[in-house]
């Protein structure tokens, strides 16, 4: 009650009228730097990439993007992508032992495609991709595109797509030093080292973060959030070849322990002590060549390898002992090319390749491999200006080694409304083939009673989306955006605990299978205003349905209400920076079915991170705060870490010369 009271009297603040918050990061180095110059979203025009893998400016691509700045990672304090996205407006963060999953539009990880650097970031465990993994420092801008891709990026874009654009040096010399220390042994240390020449740049970042696990019943012996140590290496380098050609290179190391205890609960009364080593490496590089004044080929070559090694080692005894080794092999090369036809006809088309092999006790017959080669094409149309009007329509043929083909067409339109208002809409097909762990993981989890066993009978799910949104600048201190979701499903791809004794074990089965037909839509809006000369806010909501068709219960896990509230306000004198990111969650229903607990709906929560940062001088900055203000979160259905108050200071020097 305490958290509600306090969120809706942020809300009420909030809803005196609101702005825009500062905007940068252009692809390209001129418009990078007059972004820098101004304040106001609709003030510059800033590049994106990720609605059309092609560059255009955010005011006028087809496909609705939502672009996070360097600027803003930075005030917002945050040092992981998870932590970031976790007050982003129609963004909702799941924490389990997998990890930090992202839903978008009521669809979990599995449904969103995140991508580094363009291209398709892998180390999934459970379906979930952590994003706790990506350290901010590292980040340039990221880049949301919500609902469904699949036209452009085939399986597992459903739900949208999540771009990390990783940094590179903007200076001939770049040096930067940070560290925070808080509550609960959590430590994050970094520093970068960039360089740039007239034909040449490059960048290197390493960071170290950690902190201990946390428990919300210290009565039993289980841990609630597990602690970590992690350790993080990147580079990120540049070459231009003549006028007309580009290499760009990038390399990623990451290495992570978790820790935890599970058990000693009425659930099982058997303690086990829980550990998990994480490697992942990556590797890419990406050659581009202008052909003439309206022609561009851009090419990539990436290899991702991730390694997991996963521990459960029971106390006085060794009967439950348990030991994987899991390696995952992700091998992707893709080859677009793009052609201006006139000033108002665009066309893209592109040609990818992957090969994902896994390797693990986990599996039935310990290895699978899957290949999968795709073609895309789309057409852009600009029409006469008085009609203001973009069309996109595209396509793309998937070939699945294990699932055969997927055609899914998309046809996307945006219109001008005037200068200052904007309309898009889409409507399109989408397909995400079951995964590696759908089809044959076998893992046992005894300290909750069941095995999960994969389903190698499992169809493909296939959707229909719709969209439609507008997005309106109403004065130099007031934006705001509404939009409108539909996804219908067939053969929806649902975990369930079944009745059945799982041979072997003898614990209870768990297992997935395909919901005949299943619902999900919604809406979303998003408002932003200058309150005062130095405060902006930033208030989001978001609305939610989700249904299996044949059953009429609501899907599990998603809210049906979500609220964000951002502040941010400048002291000039002082040259502080106060930043206060809020969000709301609203109840989460579980049946007992598929969660294998009893029907429940978890409580609504609010979680709320204070930042304050001040400059000291041009080259040193002093930082405190707290996350998790209100010290929301619980053992069942809200692992997070609990309060925790930091302090911090950064160094930064950039030369001109």
């Amino acid at each position: 009650m305490k958290a509600l009271v306090i969120s809706l009297a942020i809300l009420a603040l909030a809803a005196i009228p609101l702005v825009t918050f500062a905007q940068g990061a252009d692809e390209e180095e001129e418009a990078q730097n007059e972004t820098e110059k101004v304040e106001t979203v609709w003030e510059v025009d800033p590049i994106v990439v990720t609605g059309t893998r092609t560059p255009k400016p955010l005011a006028e691509t087809p496909v609705a993007t939502e672009l996070v700045t360097r600027t803003d990672l930075e005030k917002s304090g945050a040092e992981s992508l998870s932590d970031f996205l976790e007050n982003q407006a129609g963004v909702t963060i799941s924490h389990s032992i997998f990890g930090s999953g992202v839903q978008l539009q009521g669809l979990s990880s599995e449904y969103v495609l995140v991508l580094v650097n363009g291209e398709r970031a892998g180390g999934r465990k459970g379906g979930v991709l952590d994003l706790s993994r990506y350290n901010v420092e590292n980040i340039e801008r990221i880049e949301i595109v919500k609902g469904n891709q699949s036209a452009l990026y085939g399986s597992d874009a459903i739900g949208g797509v999540i771009n990390i654009i990783t940094r590179a040096s903007r200076a001939p010399l770049e040096l930067e030093i940070h560290g925070n220390a808080g509550a609960a042994g959590r430590m994050d240390f970094g520093g970068a080292f960039g360089a740039k020449g007239e034909v040449w740049t490059s960048r290197v970042t390493a960071g170290w973060r950690t902190a201990d696990p946390n428990d919300y019943e210290p009565d039993d012996p289980e841990t609630s959030v597990d602690g970590y140590d992690e350790f993080s290496l990147s580079s990120h380098s540049e070459v231009k070849v003549g006028n007309w050609s580009k290499m760009e290179g990038r390399f990623s190391y990451l290495r992570r322990t978790t820790s935890g205890i599970d058990g000693g609960t009425d659930i099982s009364s058997t303690i086990f002590d829980r550990s998990n080593l994480t490697e992942m490496f990556t590797l890419s590089a990406s050659p581009n060549f202008w052909i003439g004044e309206s022609g561009r080929l851009k090419g990539t070559a990436y290899l991702s390898m991730y390694r997991d090694e996963y521990l459960q080692d029971q106390r006085s005894g060794d009967l439950l002992d348990t030991f994987t080794e899991t390696w995952e092999r992700l091998v992707q090369g893709t080859l677009q090319y793009d052609r201006y036809f006139g000033e108002n006809h665009y066309v893209s088309m592109g040609v990818e390749g992957m090969h994902e092999d896994l390797e693990t006790e986990r599996l039935e017959g310990g290895q699978s491999d899957r290949q999968r080669i795709s073609v895309f094409f789309q057409d852009e149309w600009t029409f006469p200006s008085h009609l203001a009007i973009t069309l996109l329509p595209g396509i793309r043929w998937d070939s699945d080694s294990q699932f055969g083909d997927h055609v899914t067409p998309k046809l996307a339109l945006s219109h001008e409304l005037g200068e200052k208002t904007m309309l898009r809409g889409s409507v399109g097909k989408g397909f995400r083939a079951p995964d590696f762990k759908e089809l044959y993981v076998r893992f046992a989890h005894p300290a909750i009673g069941y095995e999960v066993v994969g389903n190698p009978d499992l169809e493909p799910e296939v959707s229909m989306s719709y969209s439609l949104g507008v997005e309106r600048t109403f004065s130099d201190k007031l934006w705001g955006s509404i939009s409108a979701f539909h996804h219908d499903f067939d053969n929806l791809i649902q975990g369930l605990i079944t009745e059945e004794l799982s041979e072997g074990s003898g614990l209870l089965k768990a297992t997935y299978f395909n919901v005949t037909h299943a619902r999900i839509r919604g809406f979303e809006t998003t408002l932003r205003y200058q309150l005062l000369k130095n405060l902006n806010v930033t208030l989001g909501y978001s609305f939610l349905d989700s249904r299996d068709e044949d059953t009429g219960n609501v899907l599990d896990g998603r809210p049906t209400h979500r609220g964000n509230v951002n502040l941010d306000y400048r002291l000039e004198g002082l040259k502080t920076n106060v930043v206060l990111r809020t969000s709301f969650v609203g109840e989460r229903s579980f049946s007992e079915a598929y969660s294998g607990v009893e029907s429940f709906k978890a409580n609504p929560y609010s979680l709320m991170n204070l930042r304050i940062s001040r400059d000291l001088g041009s080259l040193f900055k002093i930082s405190m705060g707290v996350d998790n203000l209100l010290n929301e979160g619980d053992h069942d259905y809200l692992r997070i870490a609990p309060r925790r108050a930091f302090v911090g200071m950064g160094y930064q020097l950039s030369s001109s010369k």
